[in-house]
């Protein structure tokens, strides 16, 4: 399948991706520093 397009929505106007961006970071500062962090 080849796309013609491709939509790229870095700064959340499209979709609202805040929470998955939050997670990732979560799960990075887990990953390297051993230390859980929560949102808020």
């Amino acid at each position: 399948m080849r796309y013609q397009h491709i939509v790229f929505d870095i700064d959340g106007t499209l979709i609202n991706t805040e929470h998955a961006i939050l997670h990732s970071l979560q799960d990075t500062v887990k990953c390297y520093t051993y230390r859980v962090t929560t949102l808020g």
